[in-house]
């Protein structure tokens, strides 16, 4: 098996990164979750996600934006969406 449809992608003593994702056919729905373990609000927190221009081409994707501050010990969700319009070889 190749990956888990859900866990913890990342942690330290500031932040916790998890997801949880489900795919159906040529769609696919993947929530990432990012924890702010400090006392303190994280500010112009800000998320970049980038792929291949190769597979911009084969993968329609919709990226939910997040707020840019992120509370002391609070979680904020993520959504992506993506379907594959296109084969991979």
């Amino acid at each position: 098996f190749v990956c888990k449809n859900n866990g913890v992608l990342f942690e330290n003593d500031l932040i916790q990164i998890g997801v949880k994702s489900e795919f159906r056919q040529n769609l696919g729905r993947v929530g990432l979750f990012y924890g702010n373990k400090t006392q303190f609000a994280l500010t112009n927190f800000q998320v970049q996600l980038s792929w291949s221009e190769e597979n911009q081409a084969k993968l329609a994707v919709q990226v939910k934006p997040v707020d840019p501050v992120l509370e002391a010990g609070a979680q904020i969700q993520q959504m992506i969406n993506a379907e594959c319009i296109d084969d991979y070889a």
